[in-house]
């Protein structure tokens, strides 16, 4: 990571790095001088925090952050081959209230949405599923395969 002294972009890498307990070596670039043109040439960019996992340049802070929201960070550090499966849970308010009309005592349970996808390695989603049950998710955990119940359109933005 190239990074420079007082840069809050640069702490908040080197934060989000570190509580995820991934290693890394961070070269200063204080007092270099023209640091920009040698950030450009090992990494195509020129602003700091310059990322690189592996020998591929990530980008700076937020493109760290949003590998770590979609969940492929610690797979691209690991040198994971893609694409990568990734289990989703999400509270589907609509649900919620629908199970509490209909069926009162099963409402915790039916507001869930249990997903599959399929992440590349910038973390865009290669396919979805929505599994039926939870217990598929932990099947699916456990290298047992399963059907999806159904298939889920493609969302118009990227970022989960």
């Amino acid at each position: 990571m190239y990074t420079l002294a007082g840069c809050v972009h640069c702490r908040s890498a080197r934060r989000l790095l570190a509580g995820l307990d991934i290693p890394y070596d961070e070269h200063r670039l204080d007092g270099v001088a023209g640091f920009r043109a040698l950030l450009t040439e090992r990494t195509g960019g020129w602003t700091v925090p310059q990322v690189v996992i592996r020998g591929a340049p990530i980008g700076g802070a937020s493109d760290l952050a949003r590998l770590q929201r979609r969940g492929v960070l610690l797979a691209r550090v690991r040198g994971d081959t893609f694409p990568i499966d990734v289990q989703r849970r999400r509270l589907a308010p609509g649900r919620l209230l629908a199970a509490i009309v209909t069926r009162p005592r099963s409402a915790r349970r039916a507001a869930w949405r249990h997903i599959r996808e399929l992440r590349d390695a910038d973390g865009r989603v290669v396919e979805r599923h929505e599994l039926a049950a939870a217990g598929d998710v932990h099947a699916v955990a456990a290298g047992q395969t399963t059907g999806p119940a159904e298939s889920l359109p493609r969302r118009a933005r990227s970022d989960p």
